[in-house]
């Protein structure tokens, strides 16, 4: 048994032999056999090292073209060669230039001196894409700049007239809050009784209606808002002409005291406009007037005067009521003849 594993297993030997005899049989110059071919250094040449190429760094790479860009905000701070703009979430830098146009509703030619703080504006131009991306403000080169404004619409503010000085007024509402009220050469004035009124006839302590234009920039904060008056009007209260009846009293050059019934006197004042009316006198006067005349006197009782000791009356009309004598008949005897009668 042993002997026929034995013969077996140099059977299996002679086989594999023969088989590798038989490869290289047919390729003498096979892999097995082949050299390690020669380097460099085998044949004593000098070596040449291999650089690689380095990959491009971010600053050798070409810079990206200026890339257009539409930006709507509002006008911040300006400054020589263009003004910030605050628009879209973020801040930008607009530098214009002569090649700039600018565009803005009622003036004409306008340039970067139209421009205000506070402005809304449309910049159309190159965003500078040398710009690092994240880093505020961006820089736009504006190729146009539009300024749109809102027509100032006026409006109507009612109060008191306080502070009166050569160029307006203050006019405090009834809520308290006060304006600046500017006046100029265009603005009108409406008072009751005077013909073409003007700032002079303005006083303070009137009821005041004013039309006006506020000047205060939108973007502005301010304490008071100032109002460029178109029309002021006041508002007085029609004073009614009174008649008091009394006896004219301590005469004077610009007038009388009245006493009246019960004991009050006012003070009486003429002037050029007061009229008279004196029973036998043409065209009477002050100086026709008497003390001890009954008077009736008919004017309008001065504001300033109407809780005063002594009220004053301006006279519109002086009625002095004198006795009229009746001529009488008397029939009789002479007597006593003399010089007057």
């Amino acid at each position: 048994m042993c002997r026929r594993i034995f013969l077996l297993l140099v059977l299996i030997l002679a086989l594999m032999l023969g088989t590798a005899s038989v490869a290289l049989a047919a390729d003498p110059g096979g892999v097995m056999n082949q050299a390690r071919p020669a380097n460099a250094l085998d044949q004593g040449r000098p070596v040449t090292p291999h650089v690689l190429s380095p990959s491009p760094s971010p600053d050798s790479r070409p810079d990206p073209q200026p890339s257009p860009i539409t930006v709507t905000g509002r006008v911040g701070r300006l400054f020589g060669d263009g003004f910030m703009l605050h628009g879209e979430g973020r801040q930008f830098r607009v530098m214009v230039n002569n090649e700039t146009r600018f565009r803005i509703q009622g003036v004409e030619d306008p340039g970067l001196g139209d421009v205000r703080e506070g402005d809304e504006a449309v910049v159309t131009g190159l965003l500078r894409a040398n710009v690092t991306p994240g880093i505020m403000p961006l820089e736009i080169l504006a190729k146009t700049v539009s300024i749109r404004r809102q027509t100032n619409q006026p409006i109507r503010v009612a109060g008191e007239v306080i502070r009166k000085h050569a160029t307006g007024f203050g006019l405090q509402t009834e809520e308290g809050r006060v304006f600046s009220v500017l006046v100029n050469e265009r603005t009108r004035y409406q008072i009751p009784g005077l013909e073409n009124p003007s700032l002079d006839d303005v006083q303070n302590g009137d009821q005041a209606i004013v039309t006006g234009v506020l000047q205060n920039d939108p973007a502005s904060v301010t304490a008071v808002p100032t109002l460029l008056a178109e029309l002021v009007v006041i508002r007085r209260p029609v004073v009614q002409p009174i008649s008091v009846a009394g006896e004219v009293a301590r005469k004077h050059d610009t007038g009388f005291a009245l006493l009246a019934e019960g004991g009050r006197v006012l003070r009486v004042l003429v002037n050029e406009h007061t009229r008279y009316r004196i029973p036998g006198v043409e065209n009477p006067g002050l100086d026709d007037v008497q003390n001890g005349d009954q008077a009736v006197v008919t004017g309008v009782l001065q504001i300033s005067s109407a809780d005063a000791a002594v009220p004053t009356l301006l006279a519109e009309l002086v009625v002095i009521r004198r006795p009229v004598v009746q001529p009488i008949s008397v029939a009789g005897e002479v007597a006593r003849k003399h010089d007057t009668g």
